[in-house]
């Protein structure tokens, strides 16, 4: 079976060798009515590249660390979580342009899923690619911007303008050549860093003013399930990254051992925050082991995902949503958690 795979997988890789502008999904046409130049259709469309959707989860995740902090004894400040926020915002939409701007050529609208696969919207507008790409540079300028004014205003450590700048360089280098990790075999790396440690470092900075031990140890756990989340994205996609040739734990060694990976993130981070539960206040002035409770949902989510191996796609893309479904609720838990202290 697994031989079986395996020459599937180089049969789709030497099919589309000649390069992702030969997909066959590529021949579509351009949808009926939808021509060049400004129109309200124009400003939809490209609304929707950004996905705005997805911000919820950045926002619970900086409001993580932001609660984290002040469990630890931070004031909380209502004017620089804000404008905190404001400069995270901008970078986690210049990253949904970006991604979808340098996909274009690889993202298939018929493979599509709630949660992978992009919009679909510029391999059938190709004249918006550029507005894409224009928006995303603009937005994290406008992030840039923002953290520099945040220092001004509040008299703030100037150490925040290259943690903001190390968070843009990390999602433009995700897709965008020459580095595009998502091909390297180093998507997985990139992603969690953001989802574990450059989210809810932002919160935890913003107040906090650095970086501390105590929260590169609380970021451990949210680390691995950075892990979780995106191997969970990657699920539903394996046909279309094998065509597109990205390398991925997915397209490198098949969905059954991607879901072990996954269950076994889930299951790193319950381990991890046992150990804080365990270890009580020497370890953390703040209840964070509680965040074991929620943290048994991606758990519970992976094993019955590795339980039903499903192969439909229909069923992937049920999985892979049920996954992220399963840590949106565990990070707000975690926030009631955190602000029930």
């Amino acid at each position: 079976m697994e031989g079986n795979r395996l020459l599937e997988d180089l049969l789709l890789q030497d099919k589309y060798n000649a390069g992702s502008d030969n997909l066959p999904f590529m021949e579509q046409e351009v949808r009926s009515g939808s021509k060049p130049g400004v129109s309200r259709s124009l400003f939809v469309d490209l609304l929707r590249i950004g996905r705005p959707q997805f911000l919820i989860a950045g926002f619970f995740l900086f409001l993580l660390g932001s609660l984290f902090s002040v469990c630890t004894g931070v004031p909380f400040s209502p004017e620089r979580f804000l404008w905190g926020y404001a400069i995270v915002a901008a970078a986690h939409l210049s990253v949904s342009y970006s991604n979808e701007y340098y996909d274009r050529s690889s993202d298939d609208p018929a493979a599509r899923s709630p949660v992978s696969g992009g919009t679909g919207i510029l391999p059938l507008r190709p004249h918006l690619a550029g507005y894409a790409l224009a928006t995303a540079i603009l937005l994290s300028i406008v992030s840039l911007i923002l953290a520099i004014g945040f220092v001004i205003a509040f008299s703030w450590t100037a150490a925040i303008i290259p943690f903001v700048l190390g968070g843009i360089f990390l999602s433009w280098a995700y897709s965008a050549p020459p580095l595009r990790f998502c091909s390297r075999g180093l998507g997985e790396v990139a992603t969690l860093l953001a989802f574990g440690f450059f989210l809810p470092g932002s919160g935890y900075f913003v107040m906090a003013g650095t970086i501390s031990s105590d929260f590169l140890l609380f970021s451990i756990p949210l680390l691995f399930l950075g892990l979780f989340f995106i191997i969970s994205v990657e699920l539903p996609d394996r046909e279309v990254d094998l065509r597109s040739g990205k390398r991925n734990l997915v397209t490198a060694y098949g969905r059954r051992r991607a879901r072990q990976a996954i269950t076994g993130a889930g299951a790193a981070a319950c381990i991890s925050y046992l150990v804080f539960l365990l270890a009580g206040p020497p370890l953390f002035d703040c209840p964070a082991g509680w965040l074991f409770l929620p943290a048994l949902l991606p758990l519970a989510a992976g094993l019955l995902g590795l339980h039903s191996s499903a192969d439909e796609r229909d069923a992937i893309c049920r999985e892979a949503g049920m996954n992220i479904a399963s840590l949106t609720v565990f990070i707000l838990g975690g926030c009631l958690i955190l602000i029930g202290v």
